[in-house]
């Protein structure tokens, strides 16, 4: 796991030694225990260069590549990046992990020489036993660079679900990649385009509508697609895109509730084991919900370890899950650790958060799991699993209720009924909120929310903006979704790249990996094979994983139809310890997000809020933090 960046030359064109430096260094904070490139001169002569011995920074390159290394395993010098195969025609960097390099080496041992131990050198050597096709053996979140010597070839290759990044910018004379955005902006001499569209989008929109297309804030930066990989020529620069996994492949199967109980328990078991391998010390994360549950009965109960817990103490009964949180401690016999949150150390983590923004993040949670990181890096210890993907990959948010009620009665389901009354009853919703919604879905409108149980009631903040075309077109017409459609959206779209954006970086900010068993391609698939009908019964979300999983959740929590999720009084804090912040950010007519939003309508929606006619903290969130990243990019942006 590391930070990893590089650049391709074309047409006689040629980038210093300094920038590859520059580049890494900029990244040492996902990388600190040692800086290696590999690079090749004007004059064709090659260098293996580590934490900059010996470097030339005036020299010409036509390429180089290498990380900032977060030693995860074999944590000795022979995993500095890049590493080669047994024959030396390819050289790997990877960002990430292979969680099944065991068992891909051992297919491949009698074959190939292995002189570490790391999944890196598995990813050199099944590349060139298999070439793309080995693709499809990684089980892993990952972004790799593959250098094929033999072929003069360059390849991206990106996990299925896009949990690790890989971004890149392309032109005429160069090709520059990196795992965070601000390393190839700061090695640009130019200033960079903004895509007026993605500011467009984050001023009016929702955050789950922020992104399209895997763009970013700078119009030419843009990120590898998940499950994608590219091949790019280093003789005539030509860029073939390529794919080698399908999320819309997968179609329902007849399974009985016994056979994908069973299937979903082993692929479980097997999730978490692979995701136990480190040669650094690992923690968990625990809430009072059933997967980050699920996941540290597995750890306790059948791998027999005691694993070091950590939770945040939130100072808001609407988001504060210490007494399940204690329940799940208690019965499992854990190690935990309880990190109490305050706005004073809220406004800390922020700050020193808005010092070294990359890419603005989707919800203020993020400084939540920066406090989280922070902690567990202070514990000397850098891998933590979490519970992210189960509500997407099982179907347990509110609006899943929603869409399920809708299926069943558009598809005239004889559960309809029951579902519906349950539902009212355990959750106090009304009719009206069902069927507004089922108005809401099949309207022709260009929608402007994913989210209909949204906080700020729906607010169209389409007013705010000044100055910029926005493109009607990119809204959502069709949100009649089936419910495999809805699961398949959340993951692709609307949830998980924000999610795992969020693990990325906020842990990465403290060299800590952040691992995801649900987010096991092979559950993604298993779950988009089962029938909606083990997915929600009786007001249970994700029924398919309480029952598989059965015997590793306490029974108070997996019959608990609760659902809170991490969160924080972000919206009252806006109006006292936040004040000020706001204040800097959007008080001050010179600031630089008013070039794009209207200044007398963002007053008018921070008084909207502050007397409580509506929740807008999420987007005063949005707007404060691209101001921030406004500013900070202000020397590489136009």
């Amino acid at each position: 796991m590391c930070g990893i960046a590089g650049f391709i030359t074309f047409k006689n064109f040629f980038l210093k030694q300094k920038v590859i430096q520059e580049m890494l260094r900029n990244q040492k904070h996902r990388g600190p225990d040692g800086t290696s490139w590999f690079g090749m001169s004007d004059i064709n002569n090659f260098y293996f260069i580590k934490d900059n011995n010996n470097i030339n920074i005036n020299q010409n390159l036509r390429f180089a590549f290498g990380c900032s290394r977060l030693a995860i395993n074999d944590i000795s010098d022979l995993g500095m990046q890049p590493i080669s195969s047994s024959s030396e025609k390819i050289l790997v960097c990877m960002n990430g992990e292979i969680f099944n390099f065991l068992e891909i080496k051992e297919k491949l041992k009698n074959k190939y020489n292995f002189k570490t131990k790391t999944d890196t050198e598995v990813v050199a050597n099944a590349y060139e036993e298999w070439g793309a096709e080995a693709f499809k053996k990684f089980n892993g979140q990952f972004a790799i660079v593959i250098l094929d010597l033999e072929k003069n070839k360059v390849i991206f290759v990106r996990d299925r679900l896009g949990i690790m990044p890989l971004y890149y910018f392309i032109d005429d004379k160069k090709f520059l990649f990196s795992s965070e955005v601000s390393a190839i902006t700061k090695s640009l001499k130019e200033k960079m385009d903004l895509n007026l569209d993605q500011v467009a989008r984050i001023i009016a929109l929702p955050y789950k509508l922020h992104n399209t297309k895997n763009s970013t804030l700078f119009k030419r930066i843009k990120q590898i697609p998940p499950s994608k990989y590219f091949e790019l020529d280093l003789i005539n620069g030509k860029l073939e895109k390529k794919s080698y996994w399908n999320i819309n492949q997968f179609k329902i199967i007849d399974f009985s509730l016994k056979e994908l109980k069973k299937k979903v328990f082993e692929t479980f078991i097997d999730s978490v084991k692979i995701r136990l391998r480190t040669d650094r010390s690992f923690a968990f994360l625990v809430s009072g919900g059933i997967d980050s549950t699920a996941i540290l009965g597995c750890v306790k109960k059948f791998f027999k370890l005691n694993p070091t817990t950590f939770s945040l103490d939130l100072p808001d009964e609407r988001f504060n899950e210490n007494d399940s949180i204690c329940e799940v401690i208690k019965e499992l016999k854990l190690d935990h650790s309880f990190i109490k949150l305050s706005p004073e150390i809220f406004i800390e983590m922020l700050r020193l958060y808005e010092e070294k923004m990359d890419l603005p993040l989707a919800t203020p949670n993020a400084i939540l799991h920066m406090i989280l990181s922070n902690s567990i890096s202070s514990k000397n210890i850098n891998v933590v699993l979490n519970g992210v993907g189960g509500d997407e990959v099982f179907f347990g948010y509110h609006d899943h209720f929603l869409y399920n009620l809708y299926n069943l009665k558009k598809n005239k389901s004889k559960y309809f009924e029951s579902e519906f009354s349950s539902w009212i009853k355990n959750f106090k919703k009304g009719e009206k909120t069902f069927y507004n919604f089922c108005k809401y879905v099949e309207s022709d409108d260009k929608k402007i929310s994913t989210d209909f149980l949204s906080r700020s009631g729906n607010f169209d903040y389409r007013g705010l903006l000044k100055g910029i075309e926005f493109n009607e077109e990119k809204l959502e017409r069709k949100l009649d979704y089936t419910v495999n459609e809805k699961k398949i959206n959340d993951i692709t779209k609307f949830t998980i790249p924000y999610s795992t954006r969020m693990d990325d970086y906020c842990y990465f900010f403290n060299s800590v990996e952040a691992r995801q068993p649900f987010l096991d391609h092979r559950l993604v698939e298993l779950s988009l094979q089962s029938s909606e009908k083990f997915m929600i019964r009786n007001s249970f979300s994700k029924v398919l994983l309480r029952q598989s999983l059965k015997e590793f959740i306490p029974k108070k929590r997996r019959i608990d139809k609760k659902k809170i999720g991490l969160n924080l009084p972000f919206d009252k804090w806006i109006n006292s310890n936040l004040k000020l912040w706001v204040h800097e950010n959007l008080g001050n007519k010179e600031s630089p997000i008013f070039k794009y939003i209207y200044f007398k309508n963002e007053k008018k929606i921070i008084y909207q809020h502050n007397v409580n006619n509506f929740n807008h903290g999420l987007k005063i969130w949005d707007l404060c933090m691209l101001n921030t990243w406004l500013k900070r990019n202000n020397e590489f942006a136009r």
